[in-house]
């Protein structure tokens, strides 16, 4: 069963709305409703949906659960907005990586960068491009922590020459390889290479800010009230593109198996 993985219920939640006969359960304990798996069809194709959490440890968390689950994964598409290293990259861009490379904020490299598997992105390649849509090629980074600033993202562009960001990514990327099913990573650009977060957002419910985190937020710092509506249009713009590649995906059917050739 083909799996897509997200890190935040919000970057999938328009399709995942439109997924029939959905069954959702829980990964890991009830007291922790970060995680969840979610099953359903659209267009006659039989579908998984991961919520991982963000972040490495909820990801690899989520990847030992899902070993679990039946039927087994056939492939893993991780999808989700990303930060642009390149700054060719707007809001809503698309890339799908050709490799995952991976940092620790502190320690630097992890692990050997991770190849999409070949077969699986050509087929994606091809699914986006027919509905007229042109994600961008490249590595993608996958990180520990967040990196917020513009210079922290040049200077990550400089040594790695990942074209954006992330943080789950190559957990699922190890974890596919562990049991030997496909693996794509699919991202939509948040925030531009120019653009500095604020540093507020570090502390905030990824998945939802409280309306009281924010209000206090702004009261120390007013001046984030000009930048919160930017990031808000920012972030539908890339939850519509991921709406919208995902739709390509499911029309195109079922991925292909690799060739033995």
């Amino acid at each position: 069963m083909l799996t897509i993985v997200t890190a935040l219920p919000w970057e999938a939640a328009a399709f995942t709305s439109r997924l029939r006969a959905r069954r959702r359960i829980a990964l890991g304990p009830a007291s922790d409703s970060t995680a969840w798996a979610l099953r359903g069809t659209r267009g006659g194709l039989q579908l998984r949906l991961i919520v991982s959490g963000p972040g490495e440890d909820r990801a690899q968390a989520a990847a030992r659960a899902l070993a679990d689950l039946d039927p087994p994964a056939t492939g893993i598409l991780s999808t989700g907005v990303a930060g642009a290293l390149d700054p060719a990259l707007s809001p809503g861009a698309l890339v799908l990586a050709t490799r995952i490379q991976h940092r620790r904020a502190g320690s630097g490299r992890r692990g050997l960068p991770i190849a999409a598997t070949p077969h699986f992105r050509d087929w994606l390649h091809t699914s986006l491009t027919s509905a007229g849509l042109t994600p961008a090629s490249g590595d993608i980074l996958s990180r520990d922590a967040i990196l917020r600033s513009a210079a922290d993202k040049a200077e990550a562009l400089k040594q790695t020459r990942s074209v954006a960001v992330q943080m789950e990514d190559y957990l699922w990327a190890e974890h596919a390889a562990e049991i030997g099913i496909p693996f794509a990573s699919l991202r939509a650009i948040l925030d531009p290479a120019s653009a500095t977060l604020p540093p507020e957002i570090e502390a905030w419910d990824p998945s939802r800010p409280s309306a009281a985190a924010v209000t206090s937020a702004l009261l120390r710092r007013p001046t984030l009230a000009l930048a919160l509506p930017k990031l808000a249009w920012q972030r539908r713009k890339a939850v519509r593109s991921i709406d919208r590649a995902l739709e390509a995906i499911v029309a195109a059917g079922s991925p292909p198996p690799e060739s033995d050739s």
